[in-house]
């Protein structure tokens, strides 16, 4: 039989960072960043659930001594398209189906399993006598910044079971999964959190004969060939391309226009890149999992008009 595995690039970030939280716990310091958090609005309850000091209970989390330790979320004045996140894995999968079709542009159609980038900062506030008093500073690591935009999947006639090591070594054949187009939620929270300059968002060009020479002619290798050309990546990037950028200062939708035939036969895939400043935006969502590919060029390209305040370049 022949198994199918799913593979995305930097799969262990992804799951580090996107569902068990243990990284984020370890990786608060004791440096604390002394600013005062606000809240713009008068409300002491949103859907029933306290607020306190402009963050409200969203449920309890594991985390590294196996205790429940209290997730908040800052408070938020909800925009169409945008995700937001909760711990809920019910609410959450509602809210992505949901907003396929919010974002979706004219003239395009869903592409499957295309873009799947996610990033995000979780900073928890220091309560005491149901008071925010402070908000430690998170120290972000290179992983945390950055991904690859398109989705990679990996074929292979062996089954690895759970067997990590094996898992690792077993070679596989590797397809990027594209589309014309890619909408970005992006959640800044902006309504408690201080942002700053914003996020400025970068999209390199990672050119094929780059690729090939890393990875071989006909993309058949182990995710451990996999780890070293995302190290490499990461210290070479900024040599490739710089296909469009943008700096974002407002929770929304964004998105980054791939359609041209010439850049596709470029490159291999795309390397999404955040800059912040670190000291300044400590909670964040970033969401790239909404790929479209253009059915009817015409109908597009006039939406693109009305649209394109909304586009990296």
């Amino acid at each position: 039989m022949k198994y199918k595995v799913v593979v995305i690039l930097l799969i262990s970030l992804v799951f580090i960072s996107s569902c068990t939280y243990k990284n984020n716990s370890n990786s608060i310091s004791t440096e604390k960043i002394q600013e005062e958090y606000s809240i713009t609005e008068e409300e002491e309850t949103v859907d029933d659930r306290e607020i306190i000091d402009g963050w409200y209970l969203d449920g309890y989390i594991i985390n590294d001594k196996n205790e429940n330790v209290a997730f908040y979320v800052p408070y938020y004045v909800k925009k169409k398209g945008v995700e937001y996140y909760t711990i809920d894995s019910e609410e959450n999968a509602k809210q992505e189906q949901e907003l396929v079709a919010d974002n979706k542009p004219s003239g395009t159609e869903f592409k499957k399993g295309a873009a799947q980038f996610y990033r995000n900062i979780h900073s928890q506030p220091i309560i005491e006598n149901g008071k925010v008093v402070d908000i430690p500073k998170v120290d972000i690591v290179w992983q945390d910044k950055a991904e690859y935009l398109f989705s990679n999947i990996g074929y292979s006639n062996e089954s690895t079971g759970f067997d990590y090591s094996t898992y690792m070594t077993i070679k596989r054949q590797y397809s990027v999964i594209k589309s014309d187009v890619v909408a970005f939620s992006v959640a800044l929270y902006e309504e408690t959190m201080p942002i700053g300059e914003g996020i400025e968002i970068s999209i390199y060009g990672i050119p094929y004969e780059y690729a090939k020479q890393q990875l071989g002619e006909n993309f058949i290798y182990t995710m451990e060939d996999e780890e070293n050309f995302s190290e490499n990546i990461h210290y070479n990037y900024t040599e490739f391309d710089k296909v469009c950028s943008g700096r974002i200062k407002d929770t929304g939708v964004y998105y980054i226009d791939l359609s041209d035939e010439d850049t596709d036969e470029m490159y291999w895939n795309y390397y999404v890149v955040l800059g912040f400043d670190d000291n300044t935006i400590k909670y964040y969502d970033v969401s790239g999992s909404y790929g479209y590919n253009i059915t009817n060029q015409s109908e597009y390209e006039a939406w693109k008009e009305q649209n394109k305040d909304k586009f990296l370049n």
